[in-house]
């Protein structure tokens, strides 16, 4: 009768400190390596079969074919999980030169280390998403003047990043809260390494940080999107929720021409009415062209809303596509250099009659509704549900058809 398994199996078996491997079991620190029958290879003439068939495998995959058979799979897993160990292998020995660099003993695989706040460096150019920021040395805008005290359960985690081609580390998110620390004497802070490759990666990541967390303002915004070219979607497949006010506003100013969103910045162009332009037009000579049509007729002491601007670029959206003319935009909207524009006044008249619209909707339709007539007839008032309901639903239709 033959013996299928020695004793060491049976023992390794036993004490759950292995795996069967084809007929034999072996210690579960090591890899089995079988051929498509399940069976163990032993020479190294099979082994090699394996290897060049893994390898064959693995090609066809980056080329686009997908494994048919079970074994195939299993010969890919192997090599991601080969990629997978090496790769950690590399991070682990990076991440541990980089704990160094600011003193750090311990390391997290994680990336998260407590550092010494003197061994932090900043770049502010380089890595402060805030534009106020870049324009310090330090990297603050001054959000904590005023703290006197370093509460470590508030001052939540830095992000860093390590600089291979000097081996620093640098601030990328967190400007503020380093410089308070110095300021305060802190030692140390909780800080976590950014994985990127280059410094624009890393201040990236710091900036999609900062708009996730609602953080900076909608110029900053704007900045990030017009430098790094991420649009909606990129943001929602990174999971950062576009409802936050800064990012909507941030990407609607981002696609301005240089020459308004400077103006932004500088303060000679209203941020909201940037966002408004910019929100709906992506021509740029159709955006200064708005501009400077807005701006004329302000000198003649009109007043233009955020809801007249709103129209005219609908107009401007909504406009029929013509050939090149004298006039361009202005052209569309009834300007010409012998008579006056009246896209003003229409889209005023426009915004004004949208805003009544949405006030009726809203008063008889409350009006319309049986227990809010009731209340009302408590007082002696005297209520037509019905004709109340259909004022309602009018002004509705009506705002739709504007």
């Amino acid at each position: 009768m033959a013996i299928l398994f020695t004793l060491k199996d049976l023992f390794n078996y036993a004490n759950f400190a292995s795996w069967q491997c084809g007929g034999r079991f072996i210690p579960s620190k090591y890899k089995c390596w079988t051929d498509e029958k399940g069976n163990k290879l032993k020479t190294p003439r099979t082994f090699k079969q394996y290897r060049r068939k893994r390898a064959d495998t693995y090609k066809a995959t980056q080329k686009g074919k997908a494994p048919e058979t079970e074994y195939e799979r299993k010969l890919l897993q192997s090599v991601r999980d080969h990629k997978a160990k090496i790769e950690n292998k590399k991070q682990k020995v990076k991440l541990e030169k980089a704990a160094k660099s600011v003193g750090a003993n311990n390391i997290l695989s994680s990336g998260i280390a407590e550092a010494e706040v003197d061994k932090l460096k900043v770049d502010p150019k380089r890595f402060q998403y805030k534009i106020l920021g870049e324009h310090t040395k330090s990297g603050s805008v001054g959000s904590l003047t005023g703290v006197k005290k370093w509460d470590p359960n508030l001052a939540g985690i830095v992000q860093v990043w390590n600089d291979p081609k000097d081996g620093k580390t640098y601030v990328v998110n967190g400007h503020n809260r380093a410089d308070l620390a110095k300021k305060l004497g802190v030692e140390k802070v909780t800080v976590k390494f950014i994985k990127a490759n280059t410094p624009k990666e890393a201040r990236a990541v710091g900036a999609l940080t900062n708009i996730a967390e609602g953080r900076g303002n909608a110029q900053d915004a704007a900045k990030f999107f017009r430098d790094s070219g991420l649009k909606k979607g990129d943001l929602d497949k990174k999971g950062i929720p576009m409802r936050e006010k800064i990012a909507t506003d941030g990407i609607a100013m981002s696609q301005l021409s240089d020459n308004l969103f400077n103006r932004v910045v500088q303060g000679t162009l209203p941020e909201q009415r940037a966002v408004a332009i910019g929100g709906k037009l992506t021509d740029h000579k159709q955006q200064q062209e708005l501009v400077d049509l807005i701006e004329k007729e302000e000198k003649k002491g009109k007043r233009i809303t955020n809801d007249t601007i709103n129209e005219l670029t609908d107009m401007v959206t909504d406009a029929p596509k013509i050939e090149q003319q004298q006039g361009g935009l202005l052209g569309m909207l009834g300007y010409s250099p012998e008579s006056r524009s009246l896209a003003i006044e229409k889209a005023q008249l426009q915004a004004s009659i949208k805003k009544q619209l949405t006030r009726e909707k809203k008063l008889f339709g409350t009006v319309g509704k049986s227990r809010a007539a009731s209340e009302l007839k408590k007082a002696g008032n005297k209520i037509n549900v019905e004709e109340s309901a259909e004022i309602s639903d009018t002004a509705a239709i009506r705002f739709r058809c504007l």
